[in-house]
């Protein structure tokens, strides 16, 4: 019973610290002079705040992880195949803000087909941020000694 307690206690922090981040967002972009800078500054907490959720969700696993006996070794192909779709997907509003550099340019070429035909939503962003927190996280194993 600790546990659930415990556990629905921090999945209600979570959930109440994600809003409050969304509403200040929201209130600091409706209230802000238009200008790139800004808009940099709003996107980058916007693609963040998902990762961090991500791992923090993932660090009980962690922390169990680390606390068996073994070699802690990362699981690299995991992260690869997870991370980097999930990556592109959660930065891909400041994919498009950076659409200017040459390589931004270049996904941004392959995203914009999916923003015209109004695939990729804020919900879309926000859950491959936190699938790539978690994939980051649990992608670090322990190896039995033998």
């Amino acid at each position: 019973m600790k546990r659930f307690a415990y556990l629905c206690t921090n999945i209600i922090f979570i959930i109440t610290w994600m809003v409050m981040i969304n509403q200040l967002l929201n209130y600091w972009y409706s209230h802000s002079n238009y200008n790139e800078f800004s808009d940099l500054i709003i996107e980058s907490i916007h693609a963040l705040y998902p990762i961090v959720i991500g791992v923090l969700l993932a660090t009980p696993n962690l922390i169990k992880t680390l606390k068996n006996p073994g070699k802690v070794h990362y699981d690299f192909p995991r992260a690869l195949v997870f991370g980097i779709p999930t990556l592109i997907l959660a930065l891909s509003n400041l994919i498009y803000l950076l659409s200017a550099f040459p390589l931004f340019s270049l996904i941004d070429s392959i995203l914009l087909p999916l923003y015209r035909q109004n695939y990729i939503y804020f919900e879309v962003i926000t859950m491959s941020g936190v699938i790539l927190g978690y994939t980051l996280v649990t992608s670090v194993r322990k190896s039995e000694n033998k």
